[in-house]
């Protein structure tokens, strides 16, 4: 009996993964999507799904290794939105060519596309997941037409950071958010019920992968899911072409092998370049995709800093109920994004965001404030994901994330955190600490590994994500940007796979 050949198969069920899969099955094609985590629900914790991650070694310049390197956003059907904040930002235009700001150390910082192709994507996932928002309020916005929800109000302690920003001069807004401000898409509106990031969704607010893209496919006669299931390798049968996927079941180590006409991988920034580094075959020695050695190079995480602020004042007014629970994050501020004063031009966002597990934090309560300082890392050749000698329990090489911080983006994150302290300053607070977002160890921001471009011989991808000198493998999550922004990536992510999946579509006819 001939075994069964799916038309796509997708690596990874997550921000990317699920929408592609959602549109290649509407348009008709037999998709099979690999996952391999489980099925997650309201009673499945973040910590718990944290602990069932595969080990990674997070390596510094000396050359230093710890166990405890960050691979994963979350490994489960539907990815890190299952348990992700919902923060849901455009990157603005001057992301796809900052190239007057930055240069990167040895890698081009340039998009091989502009923010205008992206623009139409952008509408329809903001339409589907549902995103809440302003219009106009953000200084450095890009031109944006739709609107699918009003914003969420600020949280108590959002409203004291907004108006003491609006004393200084600045221009705060909402945060922008993929969770339901009002009924939306036959979803709830927000009950504040928990705390909307490291945790599931119970009420469906949400607009989550899991939700949104892979449960509305479950009744489909051409979606097949497979969870538990770990892609181990691609398989060439040619040297542009793969025809097969290697897996094994996660819990009882059966060996399979998936045959398709086209493949995707969605796995995430570190997991995919893993992925093709251990394909290798006399056709692909080094790897798929890796002739000239760039698969795992430019490994970004965006550079954090959290920075709190105690305040008796917020500890008499505040209801915790109110400010704990809902979203992480509803106040933001992107004054100093591109700011002179700034190293090389180029400052970054600052915004409300809540810790997600506040009992085990003693300085969290009703008065404390925490802001998050994010910035985009400079892309450099030497920061890479590439495979230690050392195996796991599938007998599969553990990855190393080589990570060095730049000098330039060190300065640059410094600057945004003094903007913090004369905040706060200014809103009276009695005590300020620097809380450490660990990003050298992992990220849920992860950027740059099998980056897009026009060369070969400087990109592992072209325009359309698919690696070159191949004709049927893509890579659509966050490995495919040359640069990162200093904005949470999930919206692009899921923009630029729609705009992949139309393209395979019509390929595919």
């Amino acid at each position: 009996m001939q075994e069964h050949t799916y038309d796509v198969c997708i690596i990874g069920s997550g921000a990317s993964g699920s929408i592609a899969a959602s549109y290649l099955v509407q348009s008709g094609y037999d998709v099979v999507v690999i996952e391999q985590g489980d099925w997650v629900d309201s009673s499945t914790s973040y910590l718990e799904i944290l602990q069932t991650a595969e080990p990674a070694y997070a390596e510094d310049a000396s050359g230093h290794r710890r166990p405890d390197g960050y691979a994963w956003t979350t490994c489960n059907v539907g990815g890190g939105t299952v348990f992700y904040g919902g923060v849901s930002w455009r990157f603005r235009e001057v992301d796809f060519d900052c190239s007057q700001y930055m240069q990167g150390e040895d890698l081009d910082v340039c998009w091989p596309y502009s923010y205008d192709v992206l623009a139409p994507f952008y509408d329809i996932v903001e339409s589907e997941i549902g995103v809440a928002r302003t219009k106009d309020c953000d200084p450095c916005e890009p031109p944006i037409t739709t609107l699918a929800l009003p914003p969420h109000p600020y949280s108590l302690k959002g409203e004291f950071i907004a108006q003491t920003a609006l004393d200084l001069g600045l221009k705060p807004f909402p945060t922008p958010l993929a969770i339901n401000s009002a009924p939306y898409n036959k979803r709830k509106t927000c009950d504040r019920g928990r705390l909307c990031i490291e945790s599931f969704c119970a009420s469906g607010a949400k607009g989550d992968a899991l939700r949104v893209y892979l449960m509305p496919l479950l009744s489909r006669q051409n979606f097949t899911l497979r969870s538990a299931t770990k892609a181990v390798a691609l398989v060439q049968n040619r040297a542009n072409r793969i025809f097969a996927l290697k897996c094994v079941d996660v819990k009882n180590g059966e060996r399979l092998f998936i045959r398709a006409r086209l493949f995707i991988v969605a796995c995430n920034a570190i997991q995919s370049a893993v992925l093709l580094l251990r394909s290798t075959s006399h056709f692909s020695p080094s790897g798929v995709g890796n002739e000239f050695g760039l698969v795992g190079r430019g490994l970004c995480y965006k550079n954090s800093v959290y920075v709190l602020g105690r305040s008796s004042r917020m500890k008499q007014e505040q209801s915790l109920l109110r400010s704990d629970y809902g979203p992480c994050s509803t106040v933001s501020m992107t004054d100093y994004y591109i700011d002179p004063s700034f190293t090389n031009g180029l400052g970054g966002l600052i915004y409300e965001m809540a810790p997600g597990n506040t009992s085990v934090r003693p300085n969290w309560g009703p008065d404390w404030l925490r802001l998050e300082c994010l910035i985009s890392d400079r892309p450099r050749y030497r920061n890479q994901v590439y495979l230690s000698d050392e195996r796991d329990n599938f007998g599969l090489q553990i990855p190393v994330l080589h990570y060095e911080t730049d000098e330039c983006d060190r300065s640059r994150l410094k600057g945004l955190v003094e903007r913090c302290r004369s905040l706060f300053d200014r809103m009276g607070v009695e005590q300020m600490e620097l809380e450490s977002a660990e990003f050298e160890l992992g990220s849920g921001h992860l950027h740059g590994t099998c980056r897009a471009g026009h060369d070969p011989r400087s990109s592992v991808l072209d325009a359309n994500c698919c690696v070159h000198d191949f004709d049927n493998l893509y890579v659509i999550d966050g490995s495919f940007m040359p640069y990162p922004s200093s904005l949470n990536p999930t919206l692009t992510i899921q923009a630029n796979a729609l705009r992949v999946a139309w393209q395979i579509a019509k390929l595919l006819k």
